[in-house]
Parts: structure tokens; sequence; C-alpha cells
């Protein structure tokens, strides 16, 4: 985690650019200087549960938030993984249009974020201008929901996440990763086309996967989506390892006074339990943490 604090000059709480090094640098040693990704394709084309949902929202129309409501109840009594992802969803249906956009690139709810921070930095981090994602979802007020929610993905979790650490970790490798499937002329492509050539059904990326039928084998293009995740819940809550206490806790967090002790402690303890999944949320305090210990 310091390396990755070290490598991305940022506090960006995600494993994936220690993966994309991984593979940057193996390519490298076999004398490649040059990459295609991928990237951008769930971004411009669909790929992600939030685009699936957003189809579910705006089908379900009027009965959004009662549909909201039994997937909270059917959280309640379901194992972990489905758990959350039916409170995810329920969290998301509830409210308006605004709020489930808003809601959808939320990892951990607001509510729960905010009391985290003592007094003094929430009110630093409340004044704040409006981020790019807020402006997002005002410019673009008027448009389908899905369109709406893929205007938000470029303003947002694209340049903010994705190509930020996949073009920092790759130079970290000597190695130059080019996006394709965000040139500017794709772009407007995709901005035009209706919405059932982007996604049918649960089938997401609709029209890229139609034109790549004769050019992929059928395991490649029908695979389930995989992400290049790692086990952060058994790296914060299960092996107890001295960093995460050191930077979760120790006097130099405290004495620097960004959060509030008190409920880190009480967010450390409900996930170690299992009653709340607040590790991403947990590694997102120790990423700051980090960085403010190697930058500031």
């Amino acid at each position: 985690l310091p390396h990755l604090v070290e490598m991305l000059e940022e506090p960006l709480a995600d494993p994936a650019p220690l993966y994309v090094e991984d593979i940057c640098t193996a390519a490298r040693a076999d004398g490649m200087k040059v990459l295609m990704s991928g990237t951008g394709g769930d971004d411009v084309f669909t790929g992600y549960r939030r685009h699936q949902a957003a189809m579910l929202r705006k089908r379900l129309g009027v009965f959004s938030p009662i549909v909201g409501t039994t997937a909270n109840v059917a959280s309640s009594i379901s194992p972990n993984v489905l758990r959350r992802r039916l409170e995810k969803l329920g969290y998301m249906l509830s409210g308006d249009e605004n709020d489930f956009l808003h809601k959808s690139f939320e990892f951990s709810p607001c509510h729960r974020v905010n009391k985290l921070f003592n007094k003094e930095a929430f009110s630093a981090k409340s004044s704040k201008k409006q981020n790019a994602l807020k402006v997002a979802l005002k410019e673009s007020e008027g448009n389908d929901v899905l369109n709406r929610m893929l205007f938000m993905e470029l303003h947002g979790f694209l340049p903010d996440h994705n190509l930020i650490y996949t073009d920092k970790a790759a130079m970290a490798a000597s190695v130059e990763v080019r996006v394709p499937l965000i040139d500017i002329r794709l772009l407007d492509f995709a901005h035009n086309l209706p919405i059932n050539k982007k996604i049918r059904g649960k089938e997401t990326k609709w029209m890229l996967r139609r034109i790549t039928e004769d050019r992929l084998p059928e395991g490649i293009l029908n695979r389930p989506k995989t992400g290049f995740g790692a086990p952060i819940r058994q790296w914060i809550t299960k092996d107890d390892a001295p960093l995460v206490q050191d930077v979760l806790f120790g006097q130099t967090t405290r004495e620097r006074g960004i959060f509030n002790k008190y409920e880190i402690h009480k967010l450390f303890k409900e996930t170690k339990k299992g009653t709340v999944d607040g590790a991403y949320t947990l590694l997102s305090i120790m990423m700051i943490e980090l960085w403010c210990r190697r930058f500031l």
C-alpha cells in the first residue's frame, strides 16, 4: 500500500494498479513498450452493474422506491455477497432520479462516510466547490437515465479513476498503455447510439459483442466480468497486519486530526463482525493517511 501511494502520488483506494504494474512489468521484460487496453469499453458502451440498475429503474418507474425497500428487507436474510448487492440496490432505488444517479457512484453511503471526519475536516470538505460528477449530473438533466449515467462516467469514474491508475502504473514499468475505445470519434459515435445498441436486458456492451462475434471465441466473448480484485476484507479485518493497526489507529493518525477515531474504531469492529461492509472505506482512510505521511 505505501508503494501504491508512491506510484500514484494520490490516495486512490483500489488494488487494481498493482495488477496493472505487474502486467506491464512482465510485458516490458518481454520487450514490449506499448500495450493496448480496453479501458473505456464499460464506461462508453455500458458494462457496470449500475448500468443494469439504471435500466431496471427505468422499467420500474414509480415503483422503484417500493422495489428498493423490498431489496433492503431481503438483504437482511441473505448471505454476505448477495446481502451487499441487495443493500446497494435498495439504497440506490430509494429517492428520485438524481438521487439514484448520485448514489450509483458512491462506494459507501455518504451518511456513513461523512461521520468519519472530524468537524473541522468535514467543514473544509463541505466548503469545496461542486465536483465534476455533480456538474455532469446537472448538465445531463433531461436525457435518458442511462445516458445521463454514461455522461457522468466520462466526467467522473473514467478520468478520475481508471485512466489515472492505468497510466501511472504502466509508466512506473516504462510501458505506454493506449486506450482506443475512448478515441474522440468513437465517443461521438457511441453518444448517438440508441440505448438498445448498448444494453439489452442483462447483456451489456451489446454492439461491441455483436461486431466481435466472428473474431473472438465464445469463451472470451461471453465470460463473466472479472475485475482486478484483491482480498481487501481479509487484509483489513483478518490478517491483523501491523500496518493496518498503525495507519488506522496509530498516534500519527490521531494527531493529524482528519478523522474521528471513535467512528473509525466502530466501523472497524462492525466490519470485523460482518454486520457492515466497511473494508473499502477503511482502505480509503488508510490511503489518505499514507499519502499524508509520504507527501505532506
